[in-house]
């Protein structure tokens, strides 16, 4: 009588083998989908922090917020940037690189090397970039240029460049942002975004001049003001699907999943959403219309509070109050 072999057949092999392969194929893509949440936890984990160290500032500078950049030192010394006036109350550079961001090296343009005598050296590259949102005078975009006698309009948070009077005010404090819980105040904004659209001079760098969210591209206005600072646009929704980075519905923030991105608010809170949803008609719905079901008789019809880039209106006198 044979002896029965305790040996696995090649037909035995050949199954446990698919069923592995089988597995693999299910869970890999679920553990990289657990990789990604956790790197966009810790995304919005940094930018909460930010934000709280940038409120803590205004609490010690009159309730006013920082500008974008300043004037208040030389170029070398990196102190110019909201990122020097933040990182006092944070105590940590590194929070300002997102871990879904894969280039922190801060990439510059060889023109704009000049510009810094350490040749940026000391520069890390950001993750994140404010809302400077800024237009001209009446206009929700750029009619003209900005300057001293024609001074846009500050209708954002932080003032893109402190330096001279050709954006006003020079800064918002918070008592000035009446919707302090939709009004946006950081977003996503990459360095690998600006690598990948051949952006920038200064690109999103910490050191002497950083990119913020400054423009809504409309119809008829000029365009591109500051673009080489980074790209500057911020999210119009009725911007064609079609338009290369950054001019689309999306603007200049960068995805970090699927279709939502990251965005920080003046009260302090973070959350994800989409992008185009914070200005879906920035031209012609800037005050947004009731929305919803039927209200019920006699009872009055509440508006909803939409995710903004700015609330003032679009005159300069308001703004600069």
């Amino acid at each position: 009588m044979k002896r029965r072999s305790k040996a696995f057949t090649l037909i035995e092999l050949l199954v446990v083998i698919a069923i592995i392969a089988i597995l693999a194929a299910i869970l890999f893509p679920v553990f990289a989908q657990a990789k990604r949440a956790a790197k966009n936890s810790a995304d919005i984990s940094n930018m909460k922090q930010i934000t709280l160290g940038q409120l803590i500032y205004t609490g010690d500078f009159d309730d006013m917020f920082s500008p974008v950049n300043g004037n208040d030192a030389d170029s070398g010394t990196f102190s110019r940037t909201w990122i020097q006036k933040t990182a006092p109350y944070i105590k940590n550079l590194p929070i300002f690189q997102s871990p879904l961001d894969s280039r922190h090296d801060a990439p510059v343009a060889s023109w704009a090397t000049s510009f810094s005598p350490d040749n940026f050296k000391n520069a890390i590259g950001l993750s994140y970039a404010p809302n400077a949102y800024t237009h001209s005078a009446n206009s929700a975009g750029y009619a003209a240029g900005c300057s001293d006698s024609a001074p846009c309009v500050l209708g954002g948070v932080m003032n893109q460049n402190d330096n001279g009077n050709y954006v006003l005010p020079h800064s918002k404090s918070q008592t000035q942002v009446t919707q302090p819980a939709s009004t946006i105040l950081l977003g996503d904004l990459f360095d690998d975004s600006m690598y990948k659209s051949g952006c920038c001079g200064f690109g999103n760098i910490s050191e002497w001049f950083s990119a913020a969210f400054l423009q809504i591209r409309i119809p008829g206005d000029i365009g591109g003001q500051y673009e080489w600072f980074g790209p500057e646009d911020i999210p119009n929704g009725l911007a064609a699907t079609t338009n290369p980075f950054p001019t689309g519905p999306d603007g200049g923030v960068s995805l970090t999943s699927g279709v939502n991105a990251n965005f920080s608010f003046v009260d302090g809170h973070t959350k994800g959403m989409q992008p185009r949803a914070t200005d879906p008609d920035p031209i012609n719905n800037r005050a947004k219309k009731p929305v919803g079901c039927r209200p019920l008789r006699r009872l009055p019809r509440i508006r909803p509070a939409p995710h903004r880039w700015s609330w003032a209106p679009m005159t300069a006198t308001s703004d600069s109050q």
